[in-house]
């Protein structure tokens, strides 16, 4: 899965789920910590990890993970990849994404 989809559909659901924080969540960049952002807890990170799992068909077992693997954007990325993930577009045609 490429970063820009990516980074588009977690801004979109992080947004979502605080839309008063929706301008400073959309300045955020592919490497922000999120949490360190103070524009995500740990619930909505754990909430960002359900849906990213739901969406790109990736299991992310967040008890197996570093801290640093699902931090910004970009390294929840590489999970999701590392773990086969690809866009919901390219699951439903049975096709694959480059990284």
């Amino acid at each position: 899965m490429r970063l820009p989809e990516f980074r588009a559909f977690v801004l979109a659901h992080l947004a979502s789920q605080a839309p008063e924080k929706a301008e400073a969540i959309e300045a955020l960049k592919s490497n922000d910590d999120l949490l360190e952002s103070g524009l995500v807890d740990s619930f909505a990170l754990i909430d960002l990890c359900l849906a990213v799992e739901a969406w790109t068909g990736a299991t992310i077992d967040i008890g197996m993970l570093e801290p640093e693997q699902f931090s910004s954007i970009e390294a929840l990325l590489e999970v999701v990849n590392a773990k086969g993930g690809v866009h919901p577009e390219a699951r439903a045609t049975g096709a694959g994404l480059a990284n």
